[in-house]
């Protein structure tokens, strides 16, 4: 990974979590060695720092590489609505995208949902790219 990369999403995912409109949004570098997804970045409360491959929702998402949406009924706890979606390039999966929502039901809808893959996309495009300064 490019540390112009990190040094721009540590820098800017504020903005993106805004552009989102989403609560929380923190993004993780996948482990494989270790087995874990570990903080890179974050907006909004902080998240786990690891995250293990057999500790849903994140580590699940960065041992399969599968997108998971979750949405929770009750009130407790504070985020009802969640999105988590991998970060490939080449075929290979090195990261994971956490959104986070106090709104119930708020990444259902089909317009969010192709947005936050979107962002997954171009984050997985600049982190893959060496010497990436910005971001397109």
């Amino acid at each position: 990974m490019s540390e112009h990369f990190l040094a721009y999403i540590r820098a800017h995912i504020e903005a993106l979590r805004e552009e989102l409109g989403a609560d929380a949004m923190s993004v993780y570098e996948r482990d494989e060695e270790e087995r874990v997804a570990r903080l890179l970045a974050w907006a909004g409360e902080k998240p786990r720092e690891i995250a293990p491959f057999d500790v849903p929702p994140v580590g699940t998402c960065a041992k399969t590489g599968k997108g998971i949406l979750i949405e929770k009924k009750h009130e407790r706890p504070k985020f009802r609505s969640l999105v988590i979606v991998p970060l490939e390039a080449h075929g290979e999966q090195f990261g994971v995208l956490n959104c986070a929502s106090e709104k119930a039901e708020y990444f259902k809808s089909q317009k969010l949902l192709t947005a936050v893959r979107s962002v997954a996309e171009m984050l997985a495009r600049q982190w893959s790219t060496p010497g990436t300064e910005h971001l397109h």
